[in-house]
């Protein structure tokens, strides 16, 4: 175990790096009922998805377009009994997109391109919570302590 004493006199620097990674989207909304369907690049999902969609079953709607090799889909919140005002939120990881082959590489934000969901106009959001870090971009991190 290493333990560092700080005194009034060190000054402390600290450098955090950045580790290559996939990037993350966040789909959410606010529906009691109803149907959308995504587009990512030039591809739209073959069949309307059910707005209270499991994450297993989002995961292979987007599967299913040809420039989405692999993501990963996790449901973040659904309304409940002891919160009925919660969103629906699908946290989306882009692990193998646009032929990268698993590195990390920008992807285009999803779009919702056919929104049927009740009430009418609901809207869904979508957003961009983690940028993609590419194996250029990767860089270690570097920490200095001067006394």
């Amino acid at each position: 175990m290493l333990t560092f004493t700080f005194r009034p006199s060190l000054s402390t620097y600290s450098f955090s790096g950045e580790i290559a990674g996939p990037e993350v989207q966040r789909l959410q909304h606010v529906a009691t009922g109803g149907t959308f369907k995504l587009k990512f690049g030039d591809q739209s999902t073959a069949n309307p998805i059910e707005f209270d969609v499991s994450a297993t079953a989002l995961e292979t709607a987007l599967e299913g377009l040809s420039n989405i090799g692999n993501v990963a889909v996790i449901e973040l919140s659904r309304p409940t009994a002891e919160r009925p005002e919660a969103p629906f939120t699908w946290q989306i990881t882009f692990v193998d997109a646009l032929g990268s082959g698993g590195d990390p590489v920008d992807v285009p934000a999803l779009q919702v391109v056919e929104n049927n969901l009740a009430p009418t106009n609901v809207l869904i959001t979508v957003a961009t919570t983690r940028e993609a870090i590419t194996l250029a971009d990767d860089v270690a991190e570097v920490q200095r302590i001067v006394h």
